[in-house]
């Protein structure tokens, strides 16, 4: 049976993610593998190798205990979304948080990460978070980033933002998939910020020709001289639930962490991002 991965710290925004991957694994017939990454740091200064030794198990004892509640909560709410026949099974891993969700994410045939992203100081962080860039930048599955603040309220319209890139066909049939599969809408946007629509048009019209399932996908050109802007007022008219992008190895995050890009991003505090990776499938 296919899986997401669900990586968790068991905090409040972790619960509100463990809604969108609930309904998700729904949605595609698929299971649920949620992971918990935790270190043990004890200093040298703790005494005698036996000391440290106790220490080190009595922290380990602690952490399979909080994931033992923290796993039944995340069945209550299953129960809560009616979604209790949603097969969940439980990771507990000690290592560094980036290095082990995607050493795991490896592992087994997942189809996708599904976690949850905090607003950090950082300029950088402050958009999707640190750990979920680390993925979002590394992982070779593609990763749903959900917002801090986000509340699931279904999925039914997902947005593909196309730059017209060579790999755009593969990635929106796979999201196509997906949206036929939870009965939603896809629609393929590309931001023209130009003026000179005319190119634009004729790539949009080869691209459509190239899909085999275009008639089931919403095409459309937005003029706009900003590309966020113009992706925030498509979300708002067309009430969005999840954007979808191509994503070059830190091309897409070097254009979202530039200061301008950075205050324009708002759609990432309103709807998941779904963050498609050039060498995945």
């Amino acid at each position: 049976m296919k899986k997401l991965l669900f990586p968790t710290d068991f905090s409040d925004r972790s619960q509100r993610a463990f809604t969108y991957a609930l309904h998700l694994a729904k949605k595609l017939n698929i299971g649920i593998c949620s992971l918990h990454v935790y270190s043990i740091n004890i200093a040298h200064e703790a005494g005698p190798s036996e000391t440290v030794k106790e220490l080190r198990e009595q922290e380990q004892i602690d952490e399979l205990e909080s994931y033992r509640k923290a796993a039944q909560k995340m069945h209550e709410q299953a129960v809560t979304e009616a979604l209790q026949e949603v097969h969940v099974e439980h990771i507990l891993e000690e290592g560094e948080v980036e290095d082990t969700i995607l050493e795991v994410s490896k592992r087994e045939n997942f189809e996708l990460i599904v976690m949850s992203t905090r607003s950090t100081v950082a300029l950088r962080d402050r958009i999707l978070g640190s750990v979920t860039t680390r993925i979002v930048e590394d992982a070779s599955l593609p990763v749903l980033a959900v917002p801090e603040n986000a509340v699931f309220d279904g999925i039914t319209r997902i947005a593909y933002a196309t730059n017209f890139d060579a790999l755009d066909r593969v990635k929106i049939e796979r999201v196509s998939n997906w949206a036929e599969q939870s009965n939603a809408t896809l629609h393929c946007i590309h931001v023209n910020v130009d003026n000179d629509r005319e190119p634009d048009e004729v790539q949009m019209d080869n691209l459509k020709a190239a899909l085999p399932n275009r008639d089931k996908i919403n095409f459309q050109i937005i003029d706009h001289d900003d590309f966020y802007e113009g992706v925030n007022q498509y979300i708002d008219e067309h009430k969005i639930d999840v954007v979808a992008m191509l994503t070059h190895k830190h091309t897409l995050l070097q254009r979202l962490f530039s200061s301008s890009a950075a205050q324009k991003m708002t759609f990432q505090a309103k709807v998941p991002l779904l963050a498609l990776h050039e060498q995945g499938e």
